[in-house]
């Protein structure tokens, strides 16, 4: 993880710390890291202290289509976990808030065979097509 304070940028040890010494003041503070929402702030350092500061993964919204191998399907029930859609007319849907990393999306219809598959999002993997297949 990256941890610019004011104009010096240090990286994390591997459990995710970082040490500056400084002066009492006021610091500009941007921490960076893959997959994960930016952070930036202020810290104001008065004696030593230990700051903690928690980076929130990236979610994003998925666009998923959904059709038989040639035809858009709708009413599909599709879902990541807790993450919940339905396919309209032309066979899309939008799942929303999924996080970073790898999920197994599910896709149900009756007369179709159950659709099951590991995939993984990120920021430049954020479109699915599911082709179901007839029972």
């Amino acid at each position: 993880v990256n941890v610019m304070l004011d104009d010096v940028t240090k990286q994390t040890n591997d459990i995710g710390i970082v040490e500056y010494e400084l002066e009492e003041g006021t610091y500009n503070v941007s921490i960076t890291e893959d997959d994960y929402e930016t952070y930036t702030g202020v810290i104001e350092v008065t004696e030593d202290v230990d700051q903690t500061i928690e980076l929130s993964i990236k979610k994003f919204n998925l666009s998923i289509t959904v059709n038989d191998g040639t035809n858009p399907l709708e009413n599909v029930n599709v879902a990541i976990g807790d993450i919940t859609g339905s396919t309209g007319s032309q066979g899309g849907c939008t799942l929303s808030n999924v996080p970073v990393g790898e999920h197994i999306i599910t896709a149900t219809l009756t007369g179709y065979n159950d659709y099951t598959e590991t995939i993984t999002v990120s920021e430049n993997n954020k479109d699915f097509t599911i082709s179901m297949t007839v029972e």
